[in-house]
C-alpha cells in the first residue's frame, strides 16, 4: 500500500478535514476573547508589522482580499484593538496596547494547539508545510482551456488536459 499514492480527491477530503479540524479548534480556543481564527490571524499581522499597516497588506499576508482584511481590522477596531491613521488616500493601522495584550493572551489560549503541532517530528512538519506549498503552487496555475478550434483537430493534435505529461 505504501507504494500507490492516495488518489487527488483522497489528498483533497485530508487537507480540508485537517485544516477544519485546526480552524474549529482555534476558534474555540479563542472564542473566551472574542476572537476568530481570522481576527486573530489579523492581529497577528498587525502586531508583527512593528508599524502603521494598511488592509491591502494584511489581505496579501493572510491571503485575503483587501476587502475581508478591512472587514476583520473592523472589527478589531471595535474591539479597542487597534489605532487608525488616516491620511486621505489610504488608512492604516497599528496596535493598541489592549491589542498586544489580546495577542499575547490568544497566544497563550492556544499552547495546546502549539504543542500538539510541536508533537509531531520535524519530517512531518516539514511535509506539512511542504504540501501545503505545493498544492498553493498548483492551484495557482490556470486551468487549460480547450481553443474553439480543437474538435476539428486530429485526435495526436489536440492539447493534453492540464497535469498530464505528453507521451508524444
Amino acid at each position: 500500500m505504501e507504494g500507490i499514492p492516495p488518489p487527488p480527491w483522497k489528498v483533497v477530503e485530508a487537507a480540508v478535514r485537517c485544516g477544519r479540524e485546526l480552524v474549529t479548534r482555534v476558534d474555540r480556543d479563542l472564542a473566551d476573547l472574542g476572537l476568530s481564527w481570522g481576527q486573530f490571524q489579523a492581529l497577528a499581522v498587525v502586531v508583527e508589522q512593528r508599524g502603521w499597516i494598511h488592509a491591502g497588506a494584511v489581505g496579501r499576508r493572510m491571503g485575503v482580499s483587501r476587502q475581508s482584511a478591512h472587514a476583520l481590522l473592523r472589527r478589531l477596531d471595535a474591539r479597542g484593538f487597534l489605532t487608525w491613521k488616516d491620511e486621505g488616500w489610504i488608512r492604516s493601522a497599528r496596535p493598541t496596547a489592549e491589542g498586544e495584550e489580546a495577542l499575547r493572551e490568544a497566544y497563550g489560549r492556544l499552547e495546546d494547539v502549539f504543542a500538539a503541532i510541536a508533537r509531531l517530528t520535524i519530517q512531518e512538519r516539514k511535509m506539512v508545510v511542504s504540501a501545503e506549498y505545493s498544492i498553493h503552487r498548483e492551484l495557482l496555475r490556470p486551468a487549460r482551456r480547450p481553443q474553439w478550434y480543437e474538435e476539428y483537430l486530429p485526435e495526436e493534435r489536440r492539447g493534453e488536459p492540464r497535469g498530464e505529461p505528453s507521451t508524444r
